[in-house]
């Protein structure tokens, strides 16, 4: 679980070719209904809590509103899915492929393979893109 550059389901995910969907704003670093109240979650510091955000533009992918995908999932997910173009679900496809490489750590035993992938280097530019943004965590 989790929610930055480490998160295995997100990461798995991605890997796997799956689009993912944004629930809510907050992870952009805003506050909007219903993050405000009680029993919400995580808190809101206004600043994004994207995975690579330097590296992924994660405005092409679809978002939902939390508070309505709390009330109704199934139907705020249907909505969703029949607004996606065929045309639309291929270029998110087509953006995936060339995001999967970014999240791979290597390839083969992970005690002594020497395969790397580019996930290490990318937390890094993440880190130095987050410092340059807002300085020190």
């Amino acid at each position: 679980g989790g929610d930055g550059e480490k998160s295995r389901s997100l990461a798995s995910a991605m890997i796997a070719g799956c689009i993912p969907i944004i629930l809510g704003s907050r992870w952009r670093g805003l506050c909007e209904p219903p993050c405000g109240g009680s029993g919400w979650g995580w808190e809101v510091t206004h600043r994004p809590h994207f995975p690579y955000p330097s590296l992924i533009e994660w405005n092409v992918f679809p978002e939902v509103n939390e508070m309505a995908f709390a009330e109704d999932p199934v139907g705020v997910l249907e909505e969703l899915f029949r607004r996606q173009t065929y045309d639309r679900r291929n270029e998110l496809r087509r953006a995936m492929v060339e995001m999967q490489l970014a999240w791979v750590y290597g390839w083969g035993n992970p005690v002594d393979s020497q395969e790397f992938g580019e996930a290490v280097p990318n937390i890094w530019k993440s880190v130095e893109h987050h410092i340059r943004r807002f300085g020190s965590p």
